[in-house]
């Protein structure tokens, strides 16, 4: 258990080359290591499978994070016109940058999802927001965005569905649960 730290995945890494595992599995969430990771188990011969983030040399498993995102923001934009007529102000991307580009790459596809549907929403209405894939830093970056803005109608998409739930809070503390249509990813039973 990497328990979210990058520190605590290289040194699971170090222990399963010392303990001459035959395969490694690796979920950890920090591109910024992965070529670290995948040194150490190239080096020990071991054969490596990188799960939701791509590590050189390893067998990458994972699915299609831009057409997961496409759905989603298809299934958002066709939702906004069943309960606001397509009447959506803003677009917030709850993102996780560490993660890299590919899970990103889901976001991408949210916003062309929703896009193709509801063309309206240029850039201009669309908000950044690093929810570091987490409940809490989601639902921190949302209080904060709804005290500043007065705006009505948001779709949210998010790197996860922790982040989504957190959206869901913060928009619910605020009085403003009519106000959003959440869509995560990865289908968490929550």
């Amino acid at each position: 258990d990497n328990r979210g730290s990058a520190t605590t995945a290289l040194r699971n890494a170090d222990r399963l080359v010392r303990e001459r595992v035959d395969v490694a599995i690796e979920f950890q969430m920090y591109e910024r290591i992965a070529w670290e990771i995948s040194s150490k188990f190239l080096d020990a011969g071991i054969p490596l499978v990188a799960v939701e983030i791509p590590h050189p040399g390893a067998i990458y498993f994972g699915g299609n994070n831009f057409e997961a995102g496409r759905l989603c923001g298809k299934a958002l934009a066709r939702r906004a016109q069943q309960v606001w007529g397509g009447e959506v102000e803003g677009l917030i991307l709850l993102e996780w940058p560490v993660a890299g580009p590919l899970p990103h790459s889901a976001l991408t596809g949210v916003a062309k999802g929703i896009r193709e549907i509801l063309p309206q929403i240029d850039d201009q209405r669309v908000t950044h927001l690093n929810g570091k894939g987490d409940f809490g830093e989601s639902l921190d970056v949302m209080r904060k965005h709804l005290r500043r803005s007065r705006l009505r109608r948001w779709i949210v998409g998010a790197i996860n569905d922790h982040s989504a739930l957190g959206a869901l809070r913060a928009f619910e503390e605020s009085g403003r649960l009519g106000d959003c249509l959440v869509g995560g990813q990865n289908a968490d039973l929550e």
